[in-house]
């Protein structure tokens, strides 16, 4: 994880679960980016929980309703605050390359 006063970077490789991403804010925006599909998500902390803007290969953009992105307020376990990628967005076996901002 890559992190400047404004925003945070990483990538992982998806499980097809729910996972929630500990940056220590809570973000504005979350930009998703799947490699492998060549696949975009975009939420905006204004938009409900699970939401999302999806882009696909041929430019085709759909309002992801549900299993999205969420804001995640973090744990007692120490946990801090970030994102949840929902299951539609961290989909099994695929490079996601994500980008939070303040």
């Amino acid at each position: 994880m890559l992190k400047d006063q404004l925003t945070v970077t990483g990538t992982h490789v998806g499980d097809g679960n729910a996972k929630n991403i500990s940056i220590g804010f809570k973000p504005r925006r979350v930009t998703v980016f799947n490699e492998t599909d060549a696949m975009k998500w975009i939420w905006t902390d204004t938009m409900a929980a699970g939401k999302g803007f999806k882009t696909v290969t041929v430019g085709t953009q759909t309002f992801e309703a549900a299993n999205g992105i969420s804001h995640y307020a973090g744990t007692e376990a120490g946990n801090t605050e970030g994102f949840t990628l929902g299951t539609g967005v961290n989909i099994a076996a695929k490079t996601l390359h994500w980008i939070a901002e303040r």
